[in-house]
């Protein structure tokens, strides 16, 4: 079941203290979004859980999937919702969606148990985010991904998506801008009426571009103060338009927000005062939500093969975008596998690892200097980048030899530490790199 903190009629308990509730509804049966869904759902996780460490919100994490994916379990959660009036609500939608040419917002579509897709097992955006308005909660932000077409155009999954930023240290105070100090009503469905809302093997396009975002404006590095979410969000737009232009397809997320006058102690409905935007440009109580498929990067055989490479530039404007995203993926990766391994089933720990660490991501690793195009930079560059690659390409190596080892975990989260700090070193080096082309 989905935890004890959840009635069995599916009473969310009200609490004291703060709470940042996260209401996550993921299709994670169909063969096409169970591994983006999937993915989405682990970085939900690692994000709900900095923000409640940085801002002491009690973390309230709840996720919906497989059997429980139903639009009545949505209709007996929403109605039986009662948050404080200080509390932050996330409702996070992943599945697919249509049309039904009276609002611009989605129709989300839920398990269909054998029936037509239709009203029936289908909940709009628009009416969901209304009533999560009304329980009168200070923060409250309602994003649907899934498409918003014809009720049969339906998007998959398509390549491999490595976007995901490695970032310096969280800036909590950035973090408690966003989560402590906002007041607001926020409504998000991730493209416009008659587009789909696509997916990599590796998470949502919208997804990917808003966590990258979220990352890089709750940082350290972030120069702009405060962080704020029409900024945050036209960002995360941006770069999701930019994405699919990039892969050759349309997908124009929407955003508005309103301004929610509630006083502290009470329960009223929220209030619209701003004018919407639309843009042009933890704690998982379900057993099964904290898996994780092994994040896929592309494999990278020539050092400047790709329109985000630099053609015939020289020194630090040559290295290669691709491969460079491709580092960033499975450092993002490998952090997270061996923060769950210890936990894992030792057979499960293994095959993940075993399907993980194929032949093309051993040539990866192997041949990483190569790829990053890091070898016409300067001898003492070219030194550290070939000994920080070795030594990661070689204790990797070792972990994999220990596949069928019994004690294949205990070694896994101890032999996988140095290449975890390896590749973040290598991470920073390459941006610090990159940071100086531009100069």
């Amino acid at each position: 079941m989905l935890g004890l903190h959840l009635s069995v009629f599916g009473l969310i308990q009200k609490t004291s203290a703060q709470t940042f509730h996260l209401l996550i509804f993921a299709d994670t049966d169909d063969p096409g979004l169970s591994a983006p869904n999937l993915m989405n759902i682990s970085f939900l996780t690692e994000m709900a859980n900095d923000v409640c460490q940085a801002t002491g919100l009690k973390n309230q994490m709840m996720v919906f999937k497989g059997k429980d994916f139903l639009a009545s379990r949505c209709d007996q959660v929403l109605s039986n919702f009662k948050p404080e009036a200080n509390d932050v609500v996330f409702f996070y939608f992943m599945g697919h969606g249509w049309n039904n040419s009276e609002t611009e917002e989605p129709m989300l579509l839920f398990k269909t148990q054998g029936q037509s897709p239709g009203p029936t097992n289908s909940r709009n955006l628009k009416a969901v985010f209304e009533q999560l308005r009304r329980k009168g909660n200070r923060l409250t932000l309602a994003f649907g991904e899934s498409c918003n077409s014809a009720i049969n155009d339906r998007s998959k999954a398509k390549g491999h998506n490595t976007r995901i930023m490695n970032v310096s240290a969280i800036q909590a105070e950035q973090l408690k801008n966003l989560f402590l100090q906002s007041r607001a009503s926020i409504l998000l469905h991730t493209c416009k009426r008659g587009q789909k809302s696509n997916s990599s093997e590796d998470g949502g396009w919208f997804f990917t571009s808003f966590y990258d975002q979220f990352k890089q404006f709750t940082s350290k590095s972030f120069r702009q103060q405060p962080a704020e979410w029409r900024a945050l969000l036209s960002a995360s737009t941006q770069s999701t338009i930019e994405y699919a232009r990039e892969q050759g397809a349309v997908q124009e997320p929407v955003f508005q927000i309103f301004a929610t006058e509630t006083v502290a102690g009470s329960t009223g409905a929220a209030v619209a005062t701003a004018s919407p935007v639309s843009t042009g440009l933890s704690r998982v109580d379900s057993p099964s939500a904290s898996v994780l498929e092994p994040s896929v990067s592309p494999v990278v055989t020539e050092p400047v093969s790709s329109p985000e490479s630099t053609g015939d530039l020289t020194g630090i404007c040559a290295i290669n975008r691709v491969a460079f995203k491709a580092l960033q993926s499975h450092l993002s990766y490998l952090k997270n596998f061996r923060g769950r391994v210890s936990t894992m089933e030792p057979d499960a720990a293994a095959e993940e690892f075993r399907k993980y660490y194929s032949t093309d991501r051993q040539e990866f690793f192997r041949l990483a200097t190569q790829k990053l195009n890091v070898i016409n930079l300067g001898p003492e560059d070219v030194a550290w980048f070939t000994k920080t690659c070795g030594e990661t390409a070689e204790l990797l190596d070792e972990t994999n030899d220990y596949i069928n080892d019994p004690q294949f975990r205990n070694i896994a989260s101890s032999k996988l530490a140095i290449p975890i700090d390896n590749l973040g070193d290598t991470v920073a080096r390459v941006q610090n790199l990159l940071r100086r082309c531009k100069e």
